[in-house]
């Protein structure tokens, strides 16, 4: 199968040389960065092509690894050069509809850095197609990047894509910042690894529980108030604070205590604060 590159950023370096590594040819490589695009013109032993050229017979695959923002103009161009290509975007917020004609999604849902290397065996990728002529050719695309593939359409991805935001990229960053605030009283702060270790086992063995303990569900006024003041010189974060601790009391107007919660259960969930 052959397939060309818009782009030459973490996604297309990753993602392309996977799809080569599993006997697809590279056709070209099309991108703003001229010297990144070189690069991956070179790795994939492929052509480095003009951005944009004015019409293109190349009838396979054009993957457009671009920004999200980036995708509606782009897509446009990509139809204007390539008029016979099937076009494919890697995004799990956009839909498959920004892209004009033959049109497919590829959506792993990892991390993608340039040097990394996708999980066949644990990463999760997401496709959907709009001409059921190219199906088989899409899947065996989504199938190049890792052994569990689903189909999902556009608004069912854009759930999950929110959902991978806030458990991941969202919860990373509290992470940093916890570590940062550790970090400027003097406190180690590998002291919270089992704390942080214990949370993400029990939501995952057991994610029917409810395990959310802390001050904002016990309406603590006081332990909120001495919080809110530690973080007195972070603003941004103590607005972060105030915007979780509103969340929590919303999903939980009572403070007392979950009935499907078992004296077992909670006897394996990690100690209250």
């Amino acid at each position: 199968m052959k397939y060309a590159v818009v782009g030459s950023g973490n996604a297309a370096w990753v993602v392309a040389q996977a799809w080569s590594e599993r006997e697809n040819a590279c056709h070209g490589v099309l991108s703003r960065d001229a010297k990144s695009g070189q690069a991956l013109a070179k790795a994939l032993h492929a052509q480095n092509l003009p951005l944009w050229p004015t019409s293109n017979p190349f009838a396979g695959v054009v993957l457009l690894a671009v920004s999200d923002d980036a995708l509606p103009e782009v897509a446009q161009e990509a139809r204007r050069a390539f008029p016979n290509a099937l076009l494919l975007h890697l995004s799990g917020a956009t839909d498959r509809k920004v892209l004009p004609g033959r049109s497919a999604v590829v959506w792993p849902m990892a991390s993608l850095q340039r040097g990394g290397r996708l999980n066949h065996s644990k990463t999760h990728v997401y496709w959907e197609v709009s001409d059921e002529a190219d199906r088989a050719e899409v899947e065996k695309l989504a199938h190049a990047l890792s052994n569990h593939c689903h189909e999902l359409l556009s608004d069912a991805r854009l759930a999950l894509h929110t959902a991978a935001t806030l458990s991941n990229n969202f919860v990373t960053h509290l992470l940093v910042e916890s570590r940062r605030l550790c970090n400027e009283f003097n406190v180690d702060p590998r002291w919270l690894h089992d704390l942080w270790e214990q949370t993400v086992k029990m939501q995952i063995n057991h994610p029917t529980g409810d395990w959310q303990t802390g001050p904002a569900r016990r309406r603590d006024e006081l332990t909120l108030s001495a919080h809110l003041r530690i973080l007195n010189e972070r603003p941004e974060l103590a607005q972060a604070y105030q915007a979780l601790t509103a969340s929590i009391q919303a999903a939980y107007p009572s403070t007392s205590a979950d009935p499907s919660v078992t004296e077992d259960a909670l006897k394996q969930a990690p100690n209250s604060l």
